[in-house]
């Protein structure tokens, strides 16, 4: 049973992986196209992804870089199971907090 779990996450791990790699190709796209359109979305989408991962620095990066770019993603980010992992992390808090 335990080998059956193992190679499950396992493939989790690695779809992650082709996500995480896909989403950093459209960015490179964005960027090389200048298309801003779908840009703040590349960048959230990826630090939901790297989130997923555990890869809490290149989360942060990006979703600030999305947040930047696309104010109103705040407003999704309480929904997001995505980001569970880091709901008590001070600079998660501080990142996605609405200063008034």
């Amino acid at each position: 049973r335990a080998g059956v779990i193992d190679a499950h996450v396992l493939e989790v791990l690695r779809q992650t992986q082709a996500l995480i790699e896909a989403l950093l190709e459209a960015h490179r796209v964005c960027l090389r196209t200048k298309d801003d359109s779908y840009l703040a979305l590349t960048l959230y989408n990826l630090a939901c992804y790297y989130s997923l991962d555990g890869q809490r620095e290149k989360m942060l990066e990006a979703l600030a870089a999305a947040l930047e770019r696309e104010p109103s993603f705040r407003d999704t980010i309480g929904d997001e199971a995505d980001f569970d992992r880091y709901r008590d992390d001070p600079e998660f808090i501080r990142l996605t907090s609405v200063i008034v």
